[in-house]
């Protein structure tokens, strides 16, 4: 299932995934996977990913998926 508010806002913050991807260090296919639902993010990379789109780790929750 999409997580749409974490597309919706490294869309904002950053425009594309894979700019954002970029910015991470980190290949855009894992981007796509977390936004996607394909694949889940350990807790620190949940807090890093977080701190770079200022947004509260919650984002990543499947229950705040949908808008």
């Amino acid at each position: 299932m999409t997580n749409w508010k974490l597309k919706a806002t490294i869309a904002d913050r950053f425009g594309k995934q894979w700019r954002f991807a970029q910015e991470l260090g980190i290949d855009p296919a894992v981007v796509s996977r977390v936004v996607t639902g394909a694949a889940d993010l350990p807790d620190k990379e949940k807090s890093r990913w977080a701190r770079k789109l200022q947004a509260p780790e919650t984002i990543f929750n499947r229950e705040s998926a949908a808008i």
